[in-house]
């Protein structure tokens, strides 16, 4: 009986033994390091198409969308979805960017708030209106609920009037400001092009 109870006593200090040593391995693992995920939709303009944009057919290389921020402010964009297609065999990079807002109504070329990873172009399928989605290399700063933005589209490295991406368009938005316009110039002067808004959404953490 004597030895049964010195079995016991010792079976259940081995025990005690595991638990603080797991007690200590949390204790000494520190936080988790893993950031908040990118999932949160903020805005999103998906009504079907009524028209595409091609860019990086010609000297056009830079094409934007203008919106007005209706989501939560303070947030930071760290992904985007647009609604684009492929046509040929294009295999360079396109990037986009969320833009500040100038007065006279173009995106504002020293204010470049957000901008993504190299989008290969290669990957964006050759059905119209495919969502895509971008993660940003670079997320924005905090956005202000009501203030103006551009998302910006750009091809900087190839013109190629074959292998191409197009960004598909739509003119009932309401109440975007349907306004988009496109630069030959790396963004550093812009021209008015239509009354229409890039189909995108927002992600933020």
């Amino acid at each position: 009986m004597k030895r049964l109870l010195i079995l016991i006593l010792l079976c259940f200090s081995l025990v005690l033994s595991a638990d603080a040593r797991m007690s200590l391995m949390q204790l000494t693992a520190g936080p988790s390091t893993a950031g908040p995920s990118c999932n949160i939709s903020q805005q999103i303009e998906d009504q079907a198409p009524s028209n595409s944009q091609a860019v990086g057919a010609t000297s056009v290389n830079y094409y934007a969308s203008k919106f007005t921020y209706n989501g939560t402010t303070g947030k930071h964009i760290c992904k985007m979805t647009l609604w684009m297609k492929k046509t040929g065999a294009p295999t360079d990079n396109y990037y986009v960017a969320i833009w500040g807002h100038n007065a006279g109504d173009y995106p504002e070329d020293d204010d470049v708030i957000g901008t993504s990873d190299p989008l290969l172009s290669s990957t964006v399928p050759t059905d119209a209106n495919s969502p895509v989605t971008i993660t940003f290399s670079t997320p924005t700063g905090p956005l202000s609920n009501g203030t103006d933005y551009w998302v910006v589209l750009s091809r900087p490295d190839v013109i190629n009037s074959d292998n191409i991406l197009h960004w598909e368009q739509v003119n009932d938005a309401e109440p975007e400001p349907e306004r988009t316009c496109w630069s030959n110039n790396s963004g550093a002067s812009w021209t008015y092009l239509y009354a229409l808004t890039g189909k995108y959404e927002l992600i933020s953490e």
